[in-house]
């Protein structure tokens, strides 16, 4: 898919706010409605050109059920660059990397979505700003909403810290937590304009 598809929306781009749907083919919507296409996320958060989303799909997975080195530190890093950073090191050391796995596989599900990743700490906590009204729209079309009892898994990390775990009312890093804990993977995905 053309990087410019959103182009298109460049008028709309100021409209756009957390709790929207977005669609397959692009389209986003304050309501969900009948379309050929179906809805895919759930607008998270926007910054100038991008707009970020949770996918439809989250699950609870181990980060990696057969462990991982980390030879760089990632801490700054958005959620992109880090999954991306994190998948080819799993591929070079043949590790299974669950968690990165799942948000890549959800890429190919949907055609207007080329950048699908595990959201940075950073990321994470700008979407929780915006909790209730992603929660009230994921109500509406029977979707699991953020569970507040549960930890999330993000790309960040530290050497010392391989990843951060986040959750609601928490901002806090496990540096030691065994990466075959499994905990909730919720993939992100950036749109941009």
């Amino acid at each position: 898919m053309n990087k410019n598809f959103f182009a298109k929306f460049v008028f709309w781009k100021k409209w756009i706010f957390p709790g929207m749907y977005c669609y397959s083919d692009g389209f986003i919507s304050q309501k969900p409605v009948k379309r050929d296409a179906e809805i895919c996320g759930v607008v998270a958060f926007k910054r100038k050109h991008e707009c970020f989303c949770w996918a439809l799909r989250q699950v609870e997975l181990p980060f990696s059920s057969d462990g991982i080195n980390f030879c760089d530190d990632w801490e700054k890093l958005d959620g992109y660059r880090a999954t991306k950073l994190i998948a080819e090191q799993a591929k070079e050391q043949g590790k299974r990397a669950e968690a990165v796995r799942f948000c890549l596989d959800f890429q190919s599900t949907v055609c207007c979505v080329n950048e699908v990743f595990l959201p940075s700490k950073r990321e994470f906590m700008l979407s929780l700003g915006h909790l209730d009204v992603i929660s009230d729209s994921l109500k509406r079309i029977d979707t699991p909403a953020m569970d507040c009892g549960a930890m999330y898994w993000t790309a960040s990390g530290q050497c010392l810290y391989p990843v951060w775990l986040a959750g609601v009312g928490y901002n806090f890093g496990f540096g030691f937590v065994p990466l075959d804990r499994k905990c909730r993977v919720w993939p992100m995905f950036r749109l941009k304009f």
